[in-house]
């Protein structure tokens, strides 16, 4: 290993990878599957529950040919929705993203601002238009 003379610069290499997460190897049957601890965590726990869920369904095995398909199809569906919750993405963000941003819109009462107009603004007349969109806001919100 050398060190650098006094003549010579040392370089310093920028790190270009910031924002890409972590991976691990996984591998499977011959084959080396690369997935972020995220995608790793969320296959742990829904594969494990469609498992768990196949296990529990063997009672339907009695109702024949249908009972079979059931206790097929309801595993199956939950393993197809943990691959998509894992790996797509829709605008960016993950389904869960999503799912935690509609909970916040559902259960969050929207917010109305309301201000006082005082008397000389009521009686100064109709608004201005030659006012800046942001004044206009104001006044009608105020108006309202």
């Amino acid at each position: 290993m050398s060190t650098p003379s006094a003549g010579t610069s040392t370089r310093y290499q920028i790190p270009t990878h910031l924002n890409v997460p972590d991976k691990i190897a996984l591998p499977l049957f011959g084959i080396t599957f690369h997935i972020t601890i995220r995608q790793g965590l969320i296959f742990l726990l829904g594969w494990s529950t469609a498992f768990n869920l196949w296990n529990h369904l063997e009672g339907l095995d009695v109702f024949g040919p249908l009972g079979l398909v059931l206790r097929v199809s309801f595993p199956v569906l939950l393993a197809v929705a943990t691959l998509v919750t894992a790996t797509m993405q829709f605008g960016g963000c993950y389904v869960e993203e999503w799912a935690a941003l509609f909970l916040r819109y559902r259960l969050k009462p929207p917010v109305s601002l309301w201000r006082p107009i005082s008397i000389a603004e009521r009686t100064s007349g109709p608004v201005d238009l030659s006012t800046s969109v942001q004044e206009e806001e104001e006044e009608m919100t105020a108006w309202l």
